[in-house]
């Protein structure tokens, strides 16, 4: 029976690896974040508006590992005014006023899972109607949510001076290391709120923006980082019966079955691990590779459902920001790119190793 393997290393080894980062900025359009349709650009920021009744979750399309992540996001809530009300729909499309929409960070496993794990921020008044007695306060809490049961607070802090109360900009963080999870916050630096033990029971997560029913999130930045030596799955398993339909039917020139062209290699600093076989799949704005065959360094290691790489667009045409996994295991970012050619040559590149690698579209595998 054949399999659809995630993508085999393209290259046997490095002198030094790299963990996986990723910036969403206005310098990359905010490209690897799965943002809506009514999503916009404006002032450097991405702005984010959410009319509903229910939390919309904006996930970076990097791939990260459980074990140890980090995501980071400079964000604002332009719905913070403490004398305001925000209309949202519900999904009868009923009208209802939401006042202190929550914002913030989360992220989940990247399966069939419907729990979910959030840093969420919330602005009250103690007293709004008194000037004198008043103080205004930002209660962060990270929640614990699943569709079977209610939400769970499983930390929470109330903060009164180094977090903007308004709609300025803060930046929020979650690391998980070693069982902890530990959280973040600060308008101008972070401070470390509180570490709770958390395990999840998966190895692959998505991570990135909360934004509560009512709220509008203006984001300046996401950065998510992961260093884990981890075996990582793609979003979805595969046959290769099921690519094979599924190319038939793309339009994207990018989508297809790649083989092993040629290489430049600079054997000081990389070596070739075999001459692959791969699939790219398209994953909302980014691309999976896919391993298929050829691996000959590490053979034993590169078994069918392991991500070799991903790579996102960036705002140059047929040119994309690259993460490939080396033959151990160990990811490589460091100004790593890809580009295509005329749909039908797809160049992997290492600067900092002075070293490339071709592959060519093929129909089949």
């Amino acid at each position: 029976m054949r399999y659809l393997v995630t993508t085999a290393l393209l290259l046997a080894s490095v002198i030094h690896s790299h963990a996986i980062t990723r910036y969403a900025t206005i310098h990359n359009r905010f490209g690897s974040l799965c943002a809506p349709a009514c999503a916009h650009i404006a002032d450097e920021r991405l702005v984010l508006d959410n009319s509903t009744a229910l939390p919309t979750l904006i996930p970076d399309t990097t791939m990260l590992s459980a074990d140890h992540f980090r995501v980071q996001v400079r964000m604002a809530n332009k719905h913070n005014n403490p004398r305001s009300g925000y209309t949202v729909h519900d999904a009868n499309g009923a009208k209802c006023r939401i006042n202190a929409p929550q914002w913030g960070i989360y992220f989940a496993p990247r399966c069939a899972s419907n729990t979910r794990w959030a840093l969420v921020a919330q602005c009250t008044n103690s007293n709004l109607n008194d000037e004198l007695t008043d103080q205004r306060s930002m209660t962060i809490t990270l929640l614990q949510s699943s569709d079977a049961q209610p939400d769970s607070t499983l930390a929470s802090c109330q903060l009164t001076r180094d977090v903007n109360l308004y709609d300025g900009l803060n930046t929020f963080q979650l690391e998980q290391r070693d069982g902890t999870l530990t959280a973040w916050a600060g308008n101008n630096e972070l401070h470390e709120l509180f570490a709770v033990p958390l395990h999840t029971a998966t190895r692959a997560i998505e991570a990135g923006c909360y934004v509560g029913a009512g709220a509008k999130v203006e984001v300046e930045r996401c950065v998510v980082s992961c260093s884990a030596k981890t075996v990582l799955a793609p979003r979805h398993e595969w046959t290769v019966a099921e690519l094979d339909a599924h190319f038939a039917a793309s339009i994207d020139p990018v989508e297809g079955y790649w083989h092993y062209q040629d290489r430049d290699v600079d054997d000081r600093r990389m070596r070739l691990g075999g001459r692959y076989t791969v699939a790219v799949v398209r994953e909302g704005e980014s691309y999976e590779i896919i391993y298929l065959d050829g691996a000959e360094t590490h053979r034993s290691q590169w078994q069918p459902g392991r991500l070799k790489g991903q790579f996102t667009p960036t705002i140059f045409s047929d040119h994309y920001d690259l993460m490939w996994v080396d033959a151990t295991g160990e990811p490589i970012t460091q100004d790593a790119y890809a580009t295509v050619e005329n749909g039908v040559l797809l160049t992997l590149k290492f600067p900092v190793y002075n070293s490339q690698l071709r592959l060519s579209k093929i129909l089949h595998p």
